[in-house]
């Protein structure tokens, strides 16, 4: 069962933010195997990654962000970043994608367990009316135990990709929200901003994420700096 909440105050049909009702069979079943997932991510994932154990909190993030500033302006360096976000990210990964991914990581019994529930019959709730059945072909609903590691285990090829393109920019990821931060030379740190925005869009494009043009943003530490900008 899919309930849509309003985004904003909009209620509009595309405003709606889809909360899955998983079975509770499924949800224990995930909870008691996300160990698994989380030793993988401790081995094996990206190191941009965040949001995964202890001391990888939003906050922390947050706090490490400022210090790359801060160091950044006391060698007198010029210092940009940009913050990429995607549109429903979750509801645009491609089931058949996400099992391919996981066989290449070991993983492959797990992630085809979870996907065969994400492919379930959903049924879709708004307004007290219920919808016809729809068999989806992707999408993690945003329920399971196992969102943020399935999410991360499919976007691990564009983080890869991000970071070899992107450098000398600095990726750091939190789920779907990515940001790159470089320091240097205003003229040729502006440059590399740049640079590294469209090499993690291009990746994120090419996992068949949607880029928010609205909420993907550039940004310059000072007047000088974003005139180079």
């Amino acid at each position: 069962m899919v309930t849509l909440l309003p985004k904003k105050g909009d209620h509009g049909p595309m405003a709606q933010r889809p909360i899955s009702l998983l079975p509770m069979v499924y949800r224990l079943w995930a909870a008691a195997r996300a160990g698994m997932l989380k030793e993988w991510f401790a081995a094996t994932g990206h190191e941009s990654a965040w949001g995964q154990g202890l001391g990888k909190g939003a906050d922390t993030a947050a706090w490490m962000g400022a210090v790359q500033a801060e160091l950044a302006k006391a060698k007198g360096e010029a210092a940009y970043g940009a913050f990429i976000d995607c549109e429903k990210c979750y509801d645009h990964v491609r089931l058949g994608d996400l099992e391919f991914e996981g066989s290449a990581q070991g993983l492959g019994r797990l992630v085809r367990l979870a996907a065969r529930q994400y492919r379930g019959t959903r049924y879709v709730r708004w307004a007290g009316a219920i919808g016809r059945g729809v068999g989806p072909t992707r999408g993690i609903p945003a329920g399971c135990p196992l969102a943020n590691g399935m999410l991360h285990l499919y976007l691990l090829r564009a983080m890869r990709r991000t970071q070899e393109e992107a450098a000398p920019a600095k990726l750091r990821t939190y789920v779907d929200d990515w940001r790159l931060f470089v320091s240097g030379a205003r003229k040729r740190a502006a440059g590399q901003i740049v640079k590294g925005l469209r090499a993690a869009m291009e990746a994120m494009e090419g996992s068949h994420m949607v880029v928010s043009r609205s909420k993907t943003v550039m940004l310059a530490a000072g007047m000088a700096q974003r005139a180079s900008l």
